[in-house]
């Protein structure tokens, strides 16, 4: 506290630590999900790390100016804790600048008028953006000088099992989920925590680094995520998997070329590998060749064995026609993702607006 701005504490009524049961389970009982009790006081939450178990809601910012925190729920003889234990610290102290956050826009800026209280958009946006702010700036340092052997051992533990060296600041994560709606399902936070578990699970490094690859490709931290991919390949040249995730990025990266030619090795070895087809599908789309968009799709939907790919694939397809102007087949795809469940109307929605604004 005595790190971050003056005034930021000011108003303040307490802090309260513990495990706010009943909170939990009133947040459960408005807005239920996958909550589970956990299996040492029956608190309702979820296992972020394994053998770890979080409230549902880890901080809470109360009308008379009181800060609550959730504790974590745990066997202090969790196989891996010690080496990931500052992560829980790093959580719970974000969580808690982000409740003063709250509590500072409370006080100063909507009083001010910038905003109402009741645009919880707005409100939450704020906060987020503060909290990564201070996270950064007054949380990470205060860790790195509090309990240097933890983010040592932190730090060292990701890179073994993670396949890349990454600061506690890029831990860290971004929880500006307002304002990148990505952030909301893949995000640091999350591959850590897939991470703990695959070392819990007994996977090899080979297969611990590619997941945290893939997550860190799905959060869009893409340096990271190629040199992880680097050091599998360079144990295993030839993995399918290393060598298609690294053309993904490289599509995302606008480097085309370059993804097709890694793809197309690899369907030379294994034509049915279904992720490969995706890049290269991808990868005309970057470069602007609708007619193999078109006929690459149309390979993927009529062989993919799992609906999922086969729906994606029609989705695709659609994209390409309405670019090349075949608004008749654009519909028929467009009828088909619609008659294929809730799940899929969003989707089609999209091309529906799109296929209203093409020419």
């Amino acid at each position: 506290m005595g790190r971050l701005p003056p005034g930021v504490m000011d108003g303040i009524s307490e802090i309260a630590l513990g495990l706010e049961a009943e909170y939990q389970a009133e947040f459960a009982r408005k807005e239920p999900g996958n909550e589970k009790p956990d299996p040492f006081t029956g608190r309702l939450g979820y296992e972020g790390f394994p053998g770890v178990f979080a409230g549902l809601v880890l901080g809470t910012r109360h009308a008379n100016a009181l800060i609550t925190l959730s504790a974590y729920v745990y066997d202090p003889e969790t196989p891996g804790l010690r080496e990931w234990m500052i992560l829980l610290r790093l959580e719970a102290l974000s969580t808690f600048v982000h409740e003063l956050a709250h509590h500072f826009d409370h006080t100063r800026r909507v009083a001010r008028g910038r905003w109402l209280a009741s645009e919880e958009e707005k409100v939450e946006s704020y906060a987020e953006e503060i909290q990564y702010e201070w996270t950064q700036e007054y949380v990470v340092p205060y860790l790195e000088a509090t309990y240097p052997d933890e983010v040592e051992a932190v730090c060292q533990w990701v890179a073994r099992h993670g396949g890349v060296e990454l600061p506690l600041a890029l831990l860290a994560g971004d929880p500006r989920r307002h304002q990148n709606a990505l952030l909301a399902s893949f995000n640091m936070e999350f591959a850590l925590g897939k991470l703990a578990l695959d070392v819990a699970n007994g996977k090899s490094l080979t297969e611990s680094r590619l997941t945290f690859a893939w997550q860190l490709h799905a959060a869009e931290v893409y340096d990271p995520a190629l040199e992880a991919i680097a050091l599998v390949l360079k144990d295993d040249p030839a993995n399918h998997e290393a060598r298609t995730l690294r053309a993904d990025i490289f599509v995302h990266r606008g480097r085309f070329e370059e993804a097709l030619t890694i793809v197309r090795g690899v369907l030379s070895e294994d034509s049915h590998y279904c992720d490969a087809w995706y890049v290269l599908v991808h990868a005309y789309e970057g470069l602007k060749q609708w007619d193999r968009v078109i006929e690459t799709a149309t390979e993927i939907a009529a062989h993919a064995q799992d609906d999922s790919d086969r729906l994606w694939a029609i989705w695709d397809r659609a994209a390409a026609y309405i670019n090349k102007g075949q608004k008749v087949d654009a519909e028929a795809d467009i009828q088909t993702l619609e008659a294929s469940g809730p799940d899929w109307l969003k989707a089609a929605k999209r091309l529906r607006e799109r296929l209203a604004q093409a020419k």
